[in-house]
């Protein structure tokens, strides 16, 4: 079986785990939110341990994973069910009756996601259930026969694989969950649960209630405020508009002085040009297809002071402010126009400021004028490096129809596009490195949006020959995931393994471009 990510996640917990049975990673377990609360649980029967050596099937249907076991006596089915709690199911069948015990460890590991070894203590509360405390938090571990052990450890997961850095980390074990039965030829049902026996609940992709869109996993477990500004209206068009309400509730909560968070990890963190923006874009996007108006005199005052924040014509942006974060684009980007272009165009839609409108138009006019170097768009004013930014204003239609033209003949050429999508920095350029978080490697996020520009142009042909190459890149580390980047040479998937704006743009298509063709 090929060894492959899958995560789960409820709208408060999260599992992260691979299809082969193994928590092989310290971004395996169970989450809660930001906080990590479980490395793993290993079943055992009698005297053997499930794991990868003997899974031999799995399958996953929305909150549900199924792990499938044979040994030389038994055949096992567990059954996983997240939903505002987990629980673990565990069939077994036999042809012959016979005497067993099926129990279970759990590897209890509370603490926050930037940790690794820690040396908190754990407190075992038992009464009705077995529940483990420390100063960070609480685990329930089930109720029932339990032989108690309280051991301490450390471990390294990500041993079982290579595709992120991984550290050591700590863990303690409280003891043993046992059940005893007989096995059965038709099958004999043990349970467990961890927090709480699972409800019925439906697998919320990359939202969390109250707390907003996730960016990506394992990794991005954070709300991102730019990512979010491109996928809410993918929730909106999907109609989970609770989602996307609860998600721009969130981030207009947390706007200081025309400032949305950038990401959100214990306290908010304002380093983005673009989040505010594209925040007014998703908020016009929500309002309009949603048809809620209740909804606008919430937010009313934080438009306004996203929109009224930037005094000048053009906005400049101050080192790794931009969506190419590990850079320094100190200066006026391409991406960062079109950005605050499209939004004062929402703003306008939806206040009616007609001083919006105005810098609307100023702005598109820079961007066909200042930007175009006769055959291309420069990515910044007084720069020469060569990138797939000019994507942003193609993405938002403010490109006049003739350079729109020559902009998609560059950017689908050999120098950008691949077989896994579209590199960040032309491969002719000096500074390209394929290897290069933002200087080569291939983006989902620029892909996407490459391929709804295409058809927002009316080259639905080429559109539709991107959104192949959108749906080949599904599942390659990640079941029903699509990566964050891959090398700009080999198509190797890097970055998190299922990344929330690489996967929205078949729904963003469908939905918004029906209408949307020049």
């Amino acid at each position: 079986m090929e060894k492959k990510f899958y995560t789960v996640n409820d709208g408060r917990y999260i599992l992260m785990r691979f299809n082969t049975s193994a928590f092989g990673s310290k971004w395996c377990g169970l989450w809660d939110g930001n906080k990590k609360l479980m490395d793993y649980y290993a079943i055992k029967i009698n005297d053997t341990w499930l794991g990868p050596h003997n899974c031999y099937r799995f399958v996953k249907i929305n909150n549900m994973a199924e792990h499938w076991y044979k040994t030389n006596k038994f055949e096992i089915k567990e059954r996983t069910v997240l939903g505002n709690g987990l629980s673990i199911e565990i069939n077994v069948k036999s042809k012959f009756p016979e005497n067993i015990r099926v129990g279970m460890e759990v590897g209890v590991n509370i603490r926050d996601r930037v940790e690794n070894v820690h040396n908190r203590k754990y407190v075992v509360d038992r009464n009705s259930e077995v529940r483990i405390v420390n100063e960070k938090g609480s685990l329930v571990f089930g109720k029932g026969n339990f032989d108690e052990r309280d051991e301490y450890k450390t471990h390294k997961p990500g041993n079982y694989q290579e595709w992120w850095k991984e550290e050591e980390q700590s863990v303690f074990v409280p003891g043993f969950m046992y059940e005893d039965g007989v096995s059965k030829k038709s099958g004999s049902l043990f349970k467990f649960y961890i927090e709480k026996p699972a409800e019925k609940s439906e697998n919320t992709g990359f939202y969390q209630k109250g707390r907003g869109v996730m960016a990506g996993f394992p990794w991005f477990l954070q709300v991102w405020g730019r990512d979010s500004g491109f996928i809410i209206p993918a929730y909106t068009n999907k109609r989970k508009y609770e989602w996307a309400r609860d998600s721009l509730r969130i981030l207009a909560s947390l706007e200081n002085d025309g400032r949305i968070p950038n990401y959100i990890e214990k306290n908010p963190v304002y380093n983005s040009i673009d989040a505010g923006p594209l925040f007014v874009i998703a908020a016009e996007h929500y309002i309009r297809r949603s048809k809620d108006k209740t909804f606008l005199p919430e937010i009313e005052e934080n438009i306004k002071n996203i929109l009224n924040s930037q005094v000048k014509r053009m906005i400049k942006s101050r080192i790794k402010e931009t969506w190419m974060d590990t850079l320094d684009r100190t200066g006026y980007n391409i991406d960062v126009q079109s950005v605050w272009a499209e939004a004062y165009k929402a703003g306008y839609k939806l206040l009616d400021n007609k001083d919006w409108i105005i810098k609307h138009e100023l702005l598109r006019k820079k961007i066909n004028h200042d930007f175009w170097d006769g055959e291309f768009f420069l990515d910044t004013l007084g720069k020469e490096t060569k990138t797939a930014n000019p994507v942003f204003p193609l993405f938002f239609g403010l490109v006049e129809k003739e350079r729109a033209k020559k902009a998609f003949e560059v950017l689908e050429s050999e120098e950008f596009l691949t077989n896994r999508g579209l590199r960040s920095v032309s491969k002719e350029d000096s500074s390209y490195d394929p290897q290069g978080y933002h200087q080569g490697m291939v983006w989902g996020l620029l892909t996407g949006m490459l391929a709804y520009a295409e058809r927002r142009y009316g080259r639905k042909n080429k559109s539709n020959e991107i959104l192949k190459i959108i749906r080949s890149n599904k599942n390659l580390r990640c079941i029903d995931g699509i990566d964050e980047v891959y090398d700009g040479d080999t198509g190797i998937p890097s970055g998190c393994c299922s990344q929330a704006w690489s996967e929205i743009w078949e729904t963003r298509i469908k939905s918004e471009l029906g209408r949307w063709t020049r």
